[in-house]
């Protein structure tokens, strides 16, 4: 069972240099892969956030404010591949900010069926805001930040949200 929060129109921060639109949920313990759907259901274009560059991590983090555990961010790595990618974007993975002894390997031959992507990560508050990565289904995480990218319309953001009937422009 999963509970989510209606993200707040007050509670939307958009970045007009990439004209990308974030929210901030909070929500009981969920894992990665749980917030990556969460995210998904909020409608069309949106996404769990990414940290492509340092200023994009740095907004994330302004966003984060009593984030537990901290909170995960969209890349990954699956069993068999070396590198990790962006998942649900171009973002070139050409910035990293990871904790000291990660990323770490994780065991050959763990994987199975119900855990396919065995390698998410995540903004660490234990690790002074570095990166650190973890299975994918470990259930930790109570707050969340989802990307809409691109979304500019006659030089206005407009965005809806399907589930609220609400409207933004800025």
């Amino acid at each position: 069972w999963v509970v989510w929060v209606t993200p707040e129109v007050s509670n939307m921060t958009v970045n007009h240099e990439t004209r990308s639109v974030y929210t901030v949920l909070r929500h009981n313990e969920l894992s990665w892969q749980d917030v990556v759907i969460g995210c998904e259901t909020l409608g069309v274009g949106w996404r769990l956030t990414s940290a492509a560059t340092k200023e994009e991590e740095q907004l994330v983090k302004s966003l984060l404010a009593d984030s537990g555990v901290g909170v995960p961010i969209a890349l990954t790595r699956t069993e068999g591949h070396a590198n990790f990618e962006w998942g649900g974007s171009d973002d070139p993975f050409t910035y990293w900010n990871w904790a000291d002894s990660y990323p770490w390997e994780l065991p050959p031959g763990i994987m199975n069926a119900e855990n396919s992507t065995n390698n998410c990560t995540f903004i660490s508050t234990a690790e002074g805001g570095k990166w650190v990565n973890e299975y994918c289904d470990v259930a930790m995480f109570t707050t969340s930040v989802c990307k809409k990218d691109r979304y500019l319309l006659s030089g206005t953001l407009t965005f809806i949200l399907n589930h609220t009937g609400i409207a933004y422009n800025a």
